[in-house]
Protein backbone atom coordinates (compact mmCIF):
# COMPACT_ATOMS: atom_id res chain seq x y z
CA UNK A 1 0.00 0.00 0.00
CA UNK A 2 2.52 2.25 1.08
CA UNK A 3 6.13 3.22 -1.10
CA UNK A 4 8.08 5.05 1.09
CA UNK A 5 10.38 2.47 1.83
CA UNK A 6 11.65 2.65 -1.57
CA UNK A 7 15.12 4.24 -1.76
CA UNK A 8 14.03 6.74 -4.87
CA UNK A 9 11.20 7.56 -3.28
CA UNK A 10 13.25 9.56 -0.85
CA UNK A 11 15.57 11.18 -3.57
CA UNK A 12 12.87 12.12 -5.64
CA UNK A 13 11.64 14.30 -2.56
CA UNK A 14 15.14 15.35 -1.76
CA UNK A 15 14.56 14.67 1.90
CA UNK A 16 17.77 12.61 2.57
CA UNK A 17 19.28 14.47 5.77
CA UNK A 18 19.31 11.96 8.88
CA UNK A 19 17.36 13.98 11.66
CA UNK A 20 19.17 13.76 14.99
CA UNK A 21 18.44 14.75 18.68
CA UNK A 22 19.99 18.01 18.18
CA UNK A 23 17.86 18.79 14.87
CA UNK A 24 14.67 18.08 17.02
CA UNK A 25 15.50 20.44 19.99
CA UNK A 26 15.72 23.00 17.44
CA UNK A 27 12.35 21.79 16.17
CA UNK A 28 10.77 21.56 19.76
CA UNK A 29 11.40 24.85 20.56
CA UNK A 30 9.86 26.77 17.73
CA UNK A 31 6.37 24.71 17.65
CA UNK A 32 6.12 25.18 21.28
CA UNK A 33 7.07 28.96 20.84
CA UNK A 34 4.37 29.16 18.20
CA UNK A 35 1.78 27.70 20.37
CA UNK A 36 1.54 24.17 19.52
CA UNK A 37 0.87 21.53 22.10
CA UNK A 38 0.68 18.11 20.47
CA UNK A 39 3.29 16.54 18.39
CA UNK A 40 2.82 13.10 16.67
CA UNK A 41 6.34 10.85 15.33
CA UNK A 42 5.50 9.65 12.21
CA UNK A 43 7.40 7.87 9.38
CA UNK A 44 8.61 5.57 7.69
CA UNK A 45 8.79 3.79 11.31
CA UNK A 46 9.29 5.95 13.93
CA UNK A 47 11.20 3.61 16.61
CA UNK A 48 14.40 2.89 14.07
CA UNK A 49 15.48 6.18 15.64
CA UNK A 50 16.87 4.60 18.57
CA UNK A 51 16.70 7.85 20.18
CA UNK A 52 12.63 7.99 20.16
CA UNK A 53 12.19 7.19 23.72
CA UNK A 54 14.66 9.96 24.85
CA UNK A 55 13.89 12.44 22.30
CA UNK A 56 10.09 11.88 23.23
CA UNK A 57 10.67 12.58 27.07
CA UNK A 58 12.74 15.86 26.45
CA UNK A 59 10.11 17.10 24.20
CA UNK A 60 7.68 17.76 27.70
CA UNK A 61 10.37 20.34 28.61
CA UNK A 62 8.72 22.26 26.08
CA UNK A 63 5.23 21.76 27.00
CA UNK A 64 4.50 19.45 24.00
CA UNK A 65 2.42 16.30 24.06
CA UNK A 66 3.71 13.28 22.13
CA UNK A 67 2.25 10.61 20.05
CA UNK A 68 3.52 8.01 18.12
CA UNK A 69 2.71 6.12 14.86
CA UNK A 70 4.27 2.66 14.49
CA UNK A 71 4.35 -0.98 13.09
CA UNK A 72 4.99 -2.38 16.69
CA UNK A 73 7.90 -4.85 15.42
CA UNK A 74 10.91 -2.64 16.92
CA UNK A 75 9.16 -2.35 20.47
CA UNK A 76 10.83 -4.52 22.95
CA UNK A 77 10.25 -4.71 26.84
CA UNK A 78 12.65 -2.13 27.79
CA UNK A 79 10.68 0.45 25.37
CA UNK A 80 7.10 -0.64 26.82
CA UNK A 81 8.38 -0.53 30.33
CA UNK A 82 10.13 2.86 29.51
CA UNK A 83 6.43 4.24 27.80
CA UNK A 84 4.57 3.23 30.92
CA UNK A 85 7.05 4.15 33.82
CA UNK A 86 7.30 7.52 32.17
CA UNK A 87 4.11 7.69 30.88
CA UNK A 88 5.82 9.01 27.67
CA UNK A 89 2.93 9.04 25.03
CA UNK A 90 -0.38 10.30 24.72
CA UNK A 91 -1.51 8.49 21.42
CA UNK A 92 0.42 5.28 20.49
CA UNK A 93 -1.50 3.98 16.85
CA UNK A 94 -1.15 1.04 15.91
CA UNK A 95 -2.07 -0.99 12.27
CA UNK A 96 -3.28 -4.65 12.09
CA UNK A 97 -4.94 -5.06 8.90
CA UNK A 98 -6.48 -8.45 9.29
CA UNK A 99 -6.28 -11.72 10.21
CA UNK A 100 -2.81 -13.42 10.92
CA UNK A 101 -2.29 -14.80 7.52
CA UNK A 102 -3.64 -11.71 5.78
CA UNK A 103 -1.79 -8.77 7.68
CA UNK A 104 1.25 -10.91 7.06
CA UNK A 105 0.81 -10.94 3.64
CA UNK A 106 0.23 -7.50 4.12
CA UNK A 107 3.12 -6.24 6.31
CA UNK A 108 5.40 -8.77 6.12
CA UNK A 109 6.26 -12.51 7.76
CA UNK A 110 5.25 -12.72 11.05
CA UNK A 111 4.46 -9.37 11.68
CA UNK A 112 0.83 -10.08 13.30
CA UNK A 113 2.44 -11.93 15.96
CA UNK A 114 5.05 -9.65 16.63
CA UNK A 115 2.28 -5.90 16.87
CA UNK A 116 -0.54 -8.08 18.32
CA UNK A 117 2.31 -9.39 21.30
CA UNK A 118 3.72 -5.65 21.89
CA UNK A 119 0.53 -4.17 22.09
CA UNK A 120 -0.85 -6.74 24.67
CA UNK A 121 2.19 -6.08 27.13
CA UNK A 122 1.44 -2.63 26.93
CA UNK A 123 -2.43 -3.03 27.27
CA UNK A 124 -1.55 -5.14 30.38
CA UNK A 125 0.99 -2.80 31.96
CA UNK A 126 -1.19 -0.38 31.31
CA UNK A 127 -4.04 -2.00 33.25
CA UNK A 128 -1.51 -2.95 36.07
CA UNK A 129 0.11 0.29 37.08
CA UNK A 130 -4.30 2.09 36.62
CA UNK A 131 -3.11 3.98 33.52
CA UNK A 132 -5.28 6.09 31.07
CA UNK A 133 -2.43 6.54 28.86
CA UNK A 134 -1.39 6.45 26.31
CA UNK A 135 -4.26 5.90 24.70
CA UNK A 136 -3.72 2.70 22.44
CA UNK A 137 -5.54 3.05 19.07
CA UNK A 138 -5.01 0.33 16.42
CA UNK A 139 -6.23 1.68 12.63
CA UNK A 140 -7.38 -1.58 9.99
CA UNK A 141 -6.24 0.27 6.66
CA UNK A 142 -9.49 -1.67 4.36
CA UNK A 143 -9.37 -2.68 0.53
CA UNK A 144 -10.28 -5.05 -1.68
CA UNK A 145 -7.69 -7.91 -0.02
CA UNK A 146 -9.09 -7.81 3.23
CA UNK A 147 -12.35 -6.25 3.64
CA UNK A 148 -13.95 -9.48 3.80
CA UNK A 149 -11.97 -10.55 7.20
CA UNK A 150 -13.20 -7.07 8.32
CA UNK A 151 -15.38 -8.48 11.54
CA UNK A 152 -12.95 -11.36 12.34
CA UNK A 153 -9.93 -8.76 12.38
CA UNK A 154 -12.06 -6.38 14.97
CA UNK A 155 -13.00 -9.40 17.50
CA UNK A 156 -9.19 -9.90 17.04
CA UNK A 157 -8.64 -6.24 17.74
CA UNK A 158 -10.96 -6.11 20.88
CA UNK A 159 -8.98 -9.11 22.57
CA UNK A 160 -5.94 -6.62 22.29
CA UNK A 161 -8.04 -4.40 24.87
CA UNK A 162 -7.72 -0.97 22.77
CA UNK A 163 -9.70 2.94 23.42
CA UNK A 164 -10.09 2.75 20.25
CA UNK A 165 -10.33 0.91 16.58
CA UNK A 166 -10.44 3.05 13.09
CA UNK A 167 -11.67 2.10 10.10
CA UNK A 168 -9.95 3.36 7.10
CA UNK A 169 -9.94 3.75 3.28
CA UNK A 170 -6.43 2.61 2.07
CA UNK A 171 -5.43 5.66 -0.25
CA UNK A 172 -4.93 4.62 -3.91
CA UNK A 173 -2.76 7.54 -5.57
CA UNK A 174 -2.22 7.96 -9.24
CA UNK A 175 -0.03 9.24 -12.04
CA UNK A 176 -2.96 11.10 -13.02
CA UNK A 177 -4.31 12.28 -10.26
CA UNK A 178 -0.86 13.73 -9.38
CA UNK A 179 -0.75 15.55 -12.77
CA UNK A 180 -4.23 17.09 -12.47
CA UNK A 181 -3.48 18.19 -8.77
CA UNK A 182 -0.42 19.84 -10.30
CA UNK A 183 -2.26 21.68 -13.04
CA UNK A 184 -4.19 23.31 -10.31
CA UNK A 185 -1.17 23.71 -7.54
CA UNK A 186 1.51 23.94 -9.87
CA UNK A 187 4.99 21.29 -8.41
CA UNK A 188 2.56 21.04 -5.18
CA UNK A 189 3.59 16.94 -5.70
CA UNK A 190 6.92 15.28 -7.05
CA UNK A 191 5.56 11.66 -5.89
CA UNK A 192 3.71 10.21 -3.25
CA UNK A 193 4.02 7.12 -1.13
CA UNK A 194 0.97 5.76 -2.21
CA UNK A 195 1.22 5.16 -5.45
CA UNK A 196 -0.02 2.04 -5.95
CA UNK A 197 -2.28 -0.60 -8.05
CA UNK A 198 -4.54 -1.71 -5.22
CA UNK A 199 -8.35 -1.93 -5.55
CA UNK A 200 -10.38 -0.23 -2.99
CA UNK A 201 -14.05 -0.40 -4.82
CA UNK A 202 -15.26 -3.27 -3.20
CA UNK A 203 -14.15 -2.66 0.22
CA UNK A 204 -15.92 1.05 -0.13
CA UNK A 205 -19.42 -0.48 -1.13
CA UNK A 206 -19.31 -3.07 1.37
CA UNK A 207 -18.42 -1.04 4.19
CA UNK A 208 -20.50 1.92 3.59
CA UNK A 209 -23.60 -0.90 3.93
CA UNK A 210 -22.24 -2.14 6.64
CA UNK A 211 -21.30 0.47 8.78
CA UNK A 212 -24.28 1.43 11.04
CA UNK A 213 -24.99 -2.40 11.82
CA UNK A 214 -21.19 -2.49 13.21
CA UNK A 215 -21.26 0.92 15.08
CA UNK A 216 -24.40 -0.91 17.26
CA UNK A 217 -22.42 -4.12 17.00
CA UNK A 218 -18.88 -2.61 18.16
CA UNK A 219 -18.08 -0.18 20.85
CA UNK A 220 -15.25 1.80 20.51
CA UNK A 221 -15.43 1.79 16.86
CA UNK A 222 -14.58 4.91 14.68
CA UNK A 223 -14.83 4.72 10.68
CA UNK A 224 -13.35 7.13 8.50
CA UNK A 225 -16.38 10.04 7.72
CA UNK A 226 -16.85 8.98 4.01
CA UNK A 227 -18.08 5.31 4.73
CA UNK A 228 -21.09 7.68 6.58
CA UNK A 229 -21.60 10.50 5.35
CA UNK A 230 -20.41 13.22 2.53
CA UNK A 231 -17.08 14.88 3.82
CA UNK A 232 -17.07 18.48 2.92
CA UNK A 233 -14.20 19.70 5.57
CA UNK A 234 -10.59 19.40 5.16
CA UNK A 235 -9.11 17.90 8.91
CA UNK A 236 -6.02 19.12 8.00
CA UNK A 237 -5.09 22.58 6.54
CA UNK A 238 -5.15 25.10 9.14
CA UNK A 239 -4.86 22.84 12.16
CA UNK A 240 -1.94 21.01 11.63
CA UNK A 241 1.47 21.21 9.94
CA UNK A 242 4.00 18.43 9.46
CA UNK A 243 7.86 18.87 9.76
CA UNK A 244 10.23 16.69 7.22
CA UNK A 245 13.34 15.97 8.41
CA UNK A 246 15.13 18.48 6.33
CA UNK A 247 12.63 21.10 7.88
CA UNK A 248 10.35 21.83 5.46
CA UNK A 249 7.16 22.84 6.50
CA UNK A 250 3.93 21.31 5.28
CA UNK A 251 0.39 22.62 5.43
CA UNK A 252 -0.87 19.79 3.72
CA UNK A 253 0.44 15.50 3.85
CA UNK A 254 -0.75 15.19 0.44
CA UNK A 255 0.75 17.88 -1.34
CA UNK A 256 4.19 17.03 0.21
CA UNK A 257 6.31 19.53 -2.26
CA UNK A 258 4.36 22.22 -0.97
CA UNK A 259 6.72 24.08 1.42
CA UNK A 260 5.54 27.65 3.49
CA UNK A 261 9.24 27.46 4.66
CA UNK A 262 12.09 25.94 6.60
CA UNK A 263 11.93 25.48 10.37
CA UNK A 264 15.64 25.37 10.69
CA UNK A 265 16.03 28.88 8.90
CA UNK A 266 12.86 30.56 9.45
CA UNK A 267 10.52 32.06 12.43
CA UNK A 268 7.40 29.42 12.27
CA UNK A 269 5.02 32.16 13.24
CA UNK A 270 6.02 34.53 10.87
CA UNK A 271 5.91 32.28 7.88
CA UNK A 272 3.10 30.86 8.63
CA UNK A 273 1.01 34.03 9.17
CA UNK A 274 2.79 35.46 5.71
CA UNK A 275 1.09 32.48 3.64
CA UNK A 276 -2.14 32.45 5.46
CA UNK A 277 -4.06 33.74 2.75
CA UNK A 278 -2.06 30.36 1.07
CA UNK A 279 -3.06 28.92 3.58
CA UNK A 280 -6.85 29.39 3.42
CA UNK A 281 -6.92 29.55 -0.34
CA UNK A 282 -5.88 26.43 -0.60
CA UNK A 283 -8.19 24.95 2.32
CA UNK A 284 -11.20 26.59 0.22
CA UNK A 285 -9.88 24.67 -3.11
CA UNK A 286 -9.82 21.14 -0.93
CA UNK A 287 -13.35 21.85 0.48
CA UNK A 288 -15.14 22.76 -2.77
CA UNK A 289 -13.78 19.90 -4.29
CA UNK A 290 -12.00 20.98 -7.03
CA UNK A 291 -8.62 19.57 -5.76
CA UNK A 292 -7.93 15.78 -6.89
CA UNK A 293 -5.66 14.52 -4.50
CA UNK A 294 -7.76 14.90 -1.88
CA UNK A 295 -9.92 12.07 -2.87
CA UNK A 296 -7.22 9.58 -1.27
CA UNK A 297 -5.88 11.62 1.54
CA UNK A 298 -4.46 10.07 4.66
CA UNK A 299 -6.19 12.00 7.17
CA UNK A 300 -10.21 12.09 5.66
CA UNK A 301 -10.88 11.71 2.22
CA UNK A 302 -12.90 14.19 0.87
CA UNK A 303 -15.33 12.79 -2.20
Amino acid sequence: MCSLWQNNYIKKRNEEKIINEKDLDIVYKKLSDFGIERITYIGGEPFLKDYLIETSINSRKYNLIPSVVTNGTLLDDYKINQIIEKQIFENIIFSIDGPPKIHNEIRGKDIFEKVSNNIKKLSVLKTKNKLKKPRILIYITVWDKNYKNLEKTINLIKSLNPNKIRIQLASNITESIINETNKIIPNSIITHSYINSIKTDEAFKFIKEKHTLLTQKYRNLEFEKIFYNQNKICHFISNDLIITPKGNILICPMLNNLSIGNIYKNDLKEVYYKNIEKINEIKIISETKKLPICTECCVEKIR
